[in-house]
């Protein structure tokens, strides 16, 4: 009883002390070149001493000041005045003083979803690009619309800070900004004149669950268990977190966008060259397009993949090409420790490779060929099995040499947050970590915890999200989730009914054009919308591209979510949403719909199918006739004497064929 008693002393007292030595500090959102929300009282906070006097003066003319608590936290309401700027704030301790500069004050506005909320003003070449996206760069030097980018986390407990930093729009920065945000921000300013702030916290694939804090998702049945157990493995989690920051780091922070992932070392003399001993390495199948599945489990970072491979005499008369699947994300390759070939920029981990092997860099007999494999979001692996991997002449393809089958592999650094902890290779020291659940984009409130909550708090005027494309497939589940969200964020910023406006996922092959899993997601989306006070929908019906998930008129995607807020916060007598389904009634043979935001009239095109679908009790849907009286639209077909239901729009890859006048495109519904 005693040890203990004197554990716990020197456990309080070095805790005391490092609270004591605790410097004044500020979340990193309070940064030099922030916006802050105009004509409010806006939060700041940080930490310094226990019970220590915080001072903050802005240079608009207003000052306040504070106590810290007893674990040395702090947080005051700063009134700000009417737009304008440049301003600076000074925040002051007894030991130390914090000045910001160059502060605006305007309007403040969060994005965040998943791929098409992340995608860049310059895209994901070479595929997914964004129309217009180079000539918007190229003009977008301004000052008074600015981005705060938080980096990708994921924690299963709720993170004070994150990582991020303010930027101005310019021809340097618009590039990597999310293009739905900067239109936005660019259509609010062209129509306010005052400052944009964007704080953006967004993650390719994500599901809406990740989103969502642990308090408010517990109380989803279909989560409970998940939640409870994720709150059970933070010690586990902590264990694994210590142990991998004692290892050294490699930081992408102080490189450029279009150099972010290019000459990185990670052991690459040591795993490439023909005499490292790969022996206890870990066996692979490769192709295999997910790592994920096998034993390496949920991971970003960094794989060596290693094997032998011989050469016959026949085979050095020329050069021989590597032929390899598409590699996700990044790829080096090796071989006798002389790099042949790489692709280091994101966006091509579905094109397969083909690089020259020089004969100089080839022995007759055993040659060794290693992979650098760097994965930096989502699955991480060696491409498809219908994709040669082999190894052919280059002026006879009948010669080839295998490659598909067994490889040994090991994993040099894991990525997180941003960083590349690099491991040791040479004691196979993934192997022997601590064990713990792996952390990534699909953990459940872990983005929520890591993205939202350490900038829960920042006044802002309201929110917009774009995301669902993961969670196609469970529509009805959908129809709570996002309600669910929308109150978690509210209840996390406690500004109230802050407005929440939402874009539709766009139509797009999923499961199959002709099937409705995506078209259910959609519809999930409206009605959910019709469930959260002071939201909006978006429809992109006729922005999608059903070769790509990522479309790239995200130009006009911004520019209608703009519509809302011009709208319903800033007063602008404009029309802000397509038709809205509101009521049928069914005419003996034929429904009546009416709609919302149809003031002006409405119309359907004839360029493609009306999208019109109408069915009997049955619920067996065939196409309909329709015709526009008034306001309201009739729905009939000669097949089907007593109908009951319509749907609209309702297949995964539909187009939009409804409009109102404005030229805004109605939802996907059905009448039940």
């Amino acid at each position: 009883m005693k040890k203990l008693i004197i554990c716990l002393f020197v456990f309080c007292l070095l805790n005391t002390n490092t609270m004591l030595g605790q410097e004044l500090s500020l979340n990193s959102i309070f940064s030099n070149g922030m916006v802050m929300q105009q004509n409010t009282s806006a939060k700041i906070w940080g930490t310094a001493k226990p019970k220590e006097s915080i001072s903050i003066k802005a240079s608009w003319g207003e000052k306040t000041s504070i106590e810290t608590d007893s674990e040395g936290n702090w947080n005051v309401l700063l009134p700000t005045h009417k737009a304008g700027g440049p301003f600076n704030i000074i925040v002051s301790s007894k030991q130390k003083s914090i000045k910001l500069d160059n502060i605006l004050l305007g309007e403040v506005w969060l994005c965040s979803g998943q791929s098409n909320m992340e995608m860049p003003v310059s895209g994901w070449p070479p595929l997914d690009t964004i129309i217009g996206g180079a000539k918007a760069i190229a003009n977008s030097k301004n000052s008074q619309i600015r981005m705060f980018t938080v980096q990708r986390a994921a924690s299963l407990s709720k993170e004070k800070d994150c990582n991020g930093k303010w930027e101005e729009a310019s021809p340097e920065n618009t590039g990597h900004f999310s293009a739905t945000a900067y239109f936005y921000a660019r259509k609010l300013y062209s129509e306010l004149g005052v400052p944009i702030g964007i704080i953006h916290s967004s993650w390719g694939g994500t599901a809406a669950e990740a989103w969502i804090s642990p308090e408010v998702l517990s109380s989803f049945p279909d989560f409970t268990d998940i939640v409870k157990q994720n709150l059970s493995i933070i010690p586990k989690q902590k264990e694994y977190n210590d142990w991998l920051l004692r290892h050294k780091k490699v930081e992408l922070s102080n490189k450029s966008e279009n150099e972010k992932w290019t000459n990185l070392e990670f052991d690459d003399i040591q795993c490439s060259k023909f005499e490292t001993n790969d022996s206890a390495w870990p066996k692979m199948i490769l192709p295999c397009s997910s790592w994920e599945s096998k034993d390496i489990g949920e991971f970003d970072g960094v794989v060596w993949f290693r094997r032998s491979f011989d050469v016959t005499q026949s085979m050095m008369s020329n050069d021989l090409i590597l032929k390899m699947p598409g590699v996700d994300d990044m790829d080096r390759v090796y071989i006798n420790g002389i790099l042949v070939g790489e692709t280091e920029l994101p966006g091509f981990w579905h094109f397969p490779r083909s690089y020259k092997i020089p004969l100089s860099v080839l022995k007759v007999g055993e040659n060794k060929i290693a992979i650098r494999v760097l994965d930096n979001q989502g699955g991480g692996g060696v491409g498809s099995t219908q994709t040669p991997f082999e190894i052919v002449s280059s002026v006879d393809n009948s010669k080839s040499i295998p490659l598909s089958g067994e490889w040994k592999y090991t994993v040099s650094a894991e990525f997180r947050n941003g960083v590349f902890y690099v491991l040791n290779v040479n004691e196979i020291e993934w192997l022997h970590r601590p064990k713990c659940v792996a952390l990534g984009s699909g953990t459940v409130t872990g983005l929520f915890n890591a993205m939202i909550h350490p900038i829960a708090s920042y006044t802002f005027k309201g929110a917009l999200w774009y995301q669902g494309e993961t969670n196609v497939g469970r529509a009805k589940q959908y129809q709570a989730l996002l309600p669910l969200l929308a109150r978690s964020w509210r209840e996390s910023w406690g500004q109230g009914i802050f407005p929440f406006y939402v874009v539709q996922i766009a139509p797009w092959l999923y499961s199959g054009i002709a099937n409705t899993d995506a078209a259910e997601l959609r519809d999930a989306q409206r009605i959910a919308c019709n469930k959260i006070d002071n939201s909006g929908l978006v429809v992109t019906l006729d922005l999608g591209d059903t070769s790509s998930i990522h479309p790239g008129k995200k130009t006009q995607v911004g520019e209608r979510l703009a519509l809302w807020a011009l709208a319903k916060q800033y007063n602008k007598q404009i029309v802000c949403s397509g038709p809205m389904f509101k009521t049928s009634r069914i005419l003996t043979d034929k429904i009546e719909l009416t709609f919302d935001y149809v003031q002006n009239g409405i119309v359907i095109t004839d360029f493609v199918k009306n999208g019109f679908q109408i069915a009997g009790r049955d619920k067996k849907f065939v196409d309909a006739k329709v015709e526009i009286v008034g306001d309201k639209v009739m729905v009939s077909s000669e097949s089907i004497k007593n109908p009951f239901y319509v749907r609209y729009a309702y297949l995964n890859a539909s187009k939009a064929t409804l409009y109102n006048k404005e030229g805004l495109p109605a939802s996907t519904f059905i009448t039940d």
